[in-house]
């Protein structure tokens, strides 16, 4: 029973549940880093299928590292 217990919580666990796994491969987000980098427009890109990143200027973003929005601002 425990075992059972252990192996739905690390499957739970490794869910997606970010705000980022809503959004389709090419969707445009306005994205920047306080203090750091500029507000900028890049494209969600699915690394190996299923970890969203931002690309933008040939550089790659993740979405933990930055703040973004998404929307017609």
């Amino acid at each position: 029973m425990i075992a059972a217990v252990v192996i739905a919580a690390s499957l739970w666990a490794s869910e997606p549940c970010g705000q980022e796994y809503a959004l389709r491969h090419g969707d445009a987000v306005l994205f920047w880093i306080t203090d750091e980098r500029q507000p900028a427009y890049g494209e969600v890109c699915y690394m190996w299928g299923y970890v969203p990143a931002i690309v933008s200027g040939g550089r790659t973003f993740r979405f933990c590292d930055v703040e973004w929005c998404y929307g017609g601002l």
